[in-house]
């Protein structure tokens, strides 16, 4: 966990695959839903939080993989949406996590 909130935390998770669905079944089956997952997610917890999340809080906020024919490194960040933003400003990041939560939150 990088941040938590008062029932929510901000997780930092590495797919081995991209097997669909492979981190929401994973975390639902650990009783760690992904927030507004209508699918593996817990109901009463998702309306709680409905003007917040509007969909499954999941984001790829770096992707890297090897060029199939080059086989050089290609490397992709990408901002946190504004709804997720919106979330994360209200947690409180765990020690020794606040620079890289204060870099997600300046990534805009």
């Amino acid at each position: 966990a990088l941040a938590e909130g008062r029932d929510t935390s901000l997780l930092e998770l590495r797919p081995r695959t991209g097997r669909t669905h492979q981190i929401r079944v994973h975390l639902a089956e650990e009783h760690t839903p992904v927030l507004g997952d209508t699918a593996y997610g817990v109901p009463g917890f998702n309306r709680r939080y409905a003007g917040l999340a509007q969909r499954p809080l999941l984001h790829a906020h770096r992707l890297a993989f090897e060029h199939p024919r080059t086989g050089e490194l290609c490397e992709f960040e990408a901002p946190l949406p504004d709804d997720l933003l919106a979330l994360v400003r209200r947690m409180e990041p765990l020690k020794g996590e606040e620079a890289l939560v204060d870099s997600l939150l300046k990534s805009r």
